[in-house]
């Protein structure tokens, strides 16, 4: 028993270690082509409209948002929200986000696999979000079992919906590079700035799933060596 806690200390260090080093790599590359203009002096606003245009996407809202990174596209409503300083700078970083989240709205449109996978396991995501935690600690404290399993098979869900997002957040990015380019948005000496961003961008999504994966090795642990 004395044990325990330092195994688990075991199973969590790894996963902080990794998100803490993806953070600060997603926030060098965003802060460092943030300060650089691109030669075309496109805002992120201009990029998305000349994307969406390019690919006939018509039926898509481009709305400003608050916050950094924040940035995202909403297939249920086809509403593509670009942060203040992505929507009004024309910096490399705001050319390459909003291309980004155009990706998505291209994805979308051709009904990309992975994305309706995505959207299909949404609902249930959004509900572990808000009953797991009770439903865990109801259970730890009552001892009924039952709750901690239906709160375990919600964190794997959530797991999954991670996951699946990984492949359409990556191949949104590698789109992204190849429109900016063919588009002339990005000049090709840009275009290696544009792929560091853009692998940032991508990285972000590995450290969504950390912290569920985290979560339900623990629960799964500690369940065990009850």
């Amino acid at each position: 028993m004395i044990l325990k806690p330092v195994y688990m200390l075991l199973i969590v260090l790894p996963f902080i270690g990794a998100g803490l080093y993806i953070q600060n790599h997603v926030k060098k590359a965003y802060i460092k082509f943030s300060r650089k203009k691109n030669k075309a002096g496109y805002t992120g606003l201009q990029v998305a409209h000349s994307i969406l245009e390019y690919n006939n996407v018509h039926n898509v809202v481009i709305r400003e948002i608050r916050g950094v990174l924040s940035d995202n596209y909403i297939p249920f409503i086809n509403e593509l929200r670009l942060s203040e300083q992505v929507y009004e700078t024309g910096s490399i970083t705001s050319a390459c986000i909003a291309a980004h989240e155009c990706e998505h709205a291209i994805q979308d449109k051709h009904s990309y696999i992975p994305l309706k996978v995505r959207n299909v396991i949404l609902p249930v995501v959004n509900f572990g979000n808000i009953f797991i935690w009770p439903l865990i600690i109801i259970g730890f404290l009552t001892g009924l079992t039952l709750l901690i399993d239906i709160g375990i098979i919600l964190f794997i869900s959530i797991v999954w919906f991670h996951l699946i997002t990984l492949p359409v957040e990556i191949n949104a990015s590698k789109q992204a590079i190849a429109t900016l380019y063919s588009l002339h948005i990005l000049s090709q000496e840009e275009i290696p700035g544009a792929r560091k961003v853009l692998t940032a961008v991508a990285l972000t999504y590995i450290v969504s799933p950390l912290i569920p994966i985290m979560n339900l090795v623990c629960f799964l642990f500690h369940r065990h060596h009850r």
